[in-house]
């Protein structure tokens, strides 16, 4: 008898662990896309402060890629009405010239507290000769 409590308090505890675990969303994640683009994630977070949202990426190019991050964010609110859009240049780091084998970073966009977020992201990877760009969807956050 003492077996099976012991059996059945590890079941429930690794199922709690499991429930308790971050999900990654189909649409943030993708496979390799292209010639120059090898492996992407595009997350959307709450920010720090009040109206804060986070674009948060990761970008491992192709060898063919000199140049890769984000050309273009675009921000929605949550019943589909455009907000803005921010390009993607090496002034706003959004865009770099590759000097390692992967880009990444943080975009924080200041919005209104209580409203509810999403973002087009299109993702960048190219050279002087040629370039291609892919558009994930993030889910929808809340701004603090």
């Amino acid at each position: 008898m003492n077996i099976r409590k012991r059996l059945l308090s590890i079941i429930a505890t690794l199922a709690l662990f499991v429930a308790c675990c971050p999900i990654a969303y189909a649409s943030d994640i993708q496979p390799r896309a292209s010639e120059y683009l090898s492996q992407y994630t595009i997350a959307l977070t709450e920010g720090d402060s009040a109206g804060e949202i986070k674009v948060i990426y990761s970008i491992i190019p192709t060898r063919k890629a000199t140049v890769a991050g984000l050309s273009k964010i675009e921000i929605y609110k949550e019943n589909g009405s455009y907000v803005t859009t921010i390009f993607g240049n090496t002034t706003n780091g959004l865009l770099t010239t590759l000097t390692t084998a992967y880009c990444s970073g943080t975009y924080v966009y200041s919005g209104v507290s209580g409203t509810s977020y999403y973002a087009k992201v299109t993702v960048y990877g190219g050279n002087a000769t040629a370039s291609d760009t892919r558009t994930i969807t993030t889910r929808t956050v809340a701004a603090p």
